[in-house]
């Protein structure tokens, strides 16, 4: 049994991350929060517990955000609406971090912010736009859950690249 009070490694990773990418960092846990054997959940626990440790010397403004989706629970609910929380999420945490592109817009200012529920941070860097901040997901060893909302990501940073709006687009 292993302790880590101050959480080193957990520390030095979120180091990294603000160093490569600036902030925010939004998490997406995707670990699941109900078992009837607790395995996941005491991970995530864990994972909190080590998140609100370091939050404490992150501004609030430049620091971490969190959100916890049961991907699996919500796919064996009636509704079984993972796709358009996935992608509610995607939206509005690639309005937070923008996104990087290296070619002139193909669409103009005002077209791009088309309405400002749905605006998208865009950071100027001579002739390209920036990415501030990331999209971190986990889960525990499931890569259908983490590559499914990676998915949903990619699909609106690739949607708002090529111009279009993307709630429009279409898996």
């Amino acid at each position: 049994d292993f302790n880590d009070p101050t959480y080193v490694v957990a520390s030095q990773h979120f180091r990294q991350l603000f160093y490569r990418y600036g902030s925010p960092i939004l998490i997406l846990n995707l670990v699941k929060k109900r078992e009837k054997k607790k395995q996941e959940h005491i991970l995530s626990e864990e994972f909190c517990n080590a998140l609100d440790y370091i939050k404490q010397f992150i501004p609030d403004e430049n620091g971490i955000q969190y959100l916890a989706f049961d991907m699996a629970r919500a796919n064996r609910s009636k509704h079984r609406r993972v796709m358009p929380k996935l992608d509610e999420i995607a939206r509005r945490y690639l309005q937070q971090t923008g996104f990087f592109q290296n070619f002139p817009s193909l669409v103009n200012d005002k077209q791009y912010f088309y309405d400002k529920e749905n605006a998208v941070k865009l950071t100027p860097y001579k002739t390209y736009f920036v990415q501030t901040g990331v999209v971190r997901v986990n889960c525990v060893d499931c890569l259908d859950r983490t590559n499914t909302a990676m998915y949903a990501v990619a699909k609106y940073a690739l949607g708002y690249q090529v111009g279009y709006k993307c709630l429009s687009l279409k898996q």
